[in-house]
Parts: structure tokens; sequence; C-alpha cells
């Protein structure tokens, strides 16, 4: 069970995390807004750990953003819409590669309630981050991937904070 596990998280790190080059030069406008425009308030969560109803649904609800008004320019918005759209997890490798198994039912609109997510964390005891002061929730991915503002979420490089 433990070498499975390893072999499904070192495969969907190498698969998943990061965004395509070609697609970022695509769209670098969008990129670079959404990045900018995010990085306000959290870090620029990785396009592709959200599928399109998700965020279609989030951009639709950024007046009332999880309690902020993040609301944003018409022409920002198209721009990191189509970004989005082209760059999502139902666009993904990782989607590709698993034939969907990781695809997650309904619109969650948060990246911690993704059947991906739940599948990469399941080893991860809810102290040590909703009851972890200095992590408080699985939201606040920089506080243990220590690349995460980069968007490396490599195994490696995660400490939980201790309290």
């Amino acid at each position: 069970m433990i070498k499975q596990t390893f072999i499904l998280i070192f495969s969907l790190v190498v698969l998943s995390i990061g965004i395509e080059s070609s697609a970022l030069a695509a769209n670098s406008s969008g990129v670079k807004l959404y990045q900018s425009e995010c990085s306000d308030c959290h870090i620029p969560y990785p396009s592709n750990f959200l599928g399109t109803q998700s965020w279609d649904a989030l951009l639709k609800g950024l007046d009332n953003h999880f309690g902020d008004d993040a609301e944003l320019a018409p022409e920002d918005l198209a721009k990191i819409k189509t970004f989005l759209d082209n760059n999502n997890y139902d666009q993904s490798r990782i989607k590709k590669y698993y034939h969907g198994r990781f695809d997650s039912p309904g619109t969650p609109l948060r990246i911690s309630k993704t059947v991906l997510f739940k599948a990469i964390h399941h080893e991860i005891s809810d102290r040590w981050v909703t009851k972890n002061p200095k992590v408080k929730s699985f939201s606040h991915c920089d506080a243990c991937h220590r690349g995460a503002s980069r968007g490396s979420f490599d195994e490696d490089d995660v400490r939980v904070p201790r309290y």
C-alpha cells in the first residue's frame, strides 16, 4: 500500500503540477493577470487543480469570493477566464493519464474538496492542519509546501510547522 501511494503521489506531482509552457505562451497576459490578481490575497493556486465548471462558478462569484470582494474589470476577467478555460483540470495531463479517475462530483469551489486533493493528502492528520495555529486551513498551501508560491508542491519540500 505504501509503495502504491508513493507511486501515485509521485506520478501526480510529475503529471499535474505546473502549467505547460505552450499553454502559458498562448495566453501570457491571462496567466500574468491570474497570478497577480490572485496573489493579492493568497497564492495563485495551480489552475489545473480545479475543473472548468468550478473555475466558471468561482469567476461568476467574485463579488463574494469566500467573503471578500474580488471583482475584476471585465477585460481582465475575460483574459483570466480564457487562461483558466485552457489550463484547468479538465484539460490536464493528469485527467488524460488517469482517464478521469480523479474527477470530482459536482462543482467543488475549494481545491481541498476535490478527489485529487483528497487522494494526495489522505495521510495528513486534521490536527496537523486545521488544529495547527501555524497552518489553520488546507487552503494555506504555503504553510507546509515551501515552494507553493512558485507552483512547486514537491513532496520532498513539505515541512509541517510544529506548534
